[in-house]
């Protein structure tokens, strides 16, 4: 559960990394990846909280070579979760 209104962020282009699968071990704002890390465009603040259709709620705390515009990447627990999750349309919120 969270606290806050949302504000749309749009529809977004999200994929998935998972330990052992593009993730590694530390995220570009120095923490260790877990549910709900979110890796955004340097246009989002790290820190910022982020609501994903389909994934729930998340904070941005990574950066990608793969991820500007309008793509993120979450972090799911493993590669097969990752893989299923494949590349999705997905409504986004800023949580604020």
């Amino acid at each position: 559960m969270f606290f806050g209104e949302l504000a749309s962020v749009g529809l977004l282009l999200v994929t998935a990394f998972a330990p052992g699968c593009g993730d590694s071990g530390l995220t570009a704002s120095g923490t260790r990846p877990t549910w709900g890390t979110i890796s955004a465009p340097r246009a989002r603040a790290f820190g910022t909280q982020l609501y994903v259709d389909g994934y729930g709620l998340g904070t941005v705390e990574d950066r990608g070579g793969a991820i500007y515009g309008r793509r993120l990447d979450i972090w799911l627990p493993d590669c097969q979760a990752a893989r299923e999750w494949g590349v999705r349309w997905r409504l986004v919120y800023r949580v604020e």
